[in-house]
């Protein structure tokens, strides 16, 4: 099923890329020095530091060690192994 560009851009804003990276397992601690900025470990990075940055304010991730990030959908395509049409449904 295709979902129209304009849906994806709504479910986008909705939602909550904290909520999201962290309800997947991801610590997630607020940094003390921009308080839109949250940082973590992620299983992914192969790495047992902080290398996951997520800004709230934008609603993206990057991972340090993988040089790789992006908006939610693609947080959640690398986080459970899917297509963007399935993270998008997701």
């Amino acid at each position: 099923m295709k979902i129209c560009p304009n849906s994806i851009n709504e479910l986008r804003k909705l939602a909550d890329i904290i909520e999201i990276i962290g309800g997947s397992g991801c610590h997630l601690e607020r940094s003390e020095q921009n308080p839109e900025e949250y940082w973590s470990w992620w299983r992914f990075s192969g790495e047992a530091g902080i290398t996951l940055k997520v800004n709230d304010e934008k609603q993206k991730w990057f991972c340090f060690n993988l040089r790789k990030g992006g908006d939610v959908f693609q947080f959640v395509m690398k986080d459970k192994g899917i297509d963007h049409e399935e993270a998008v449904a997701w």
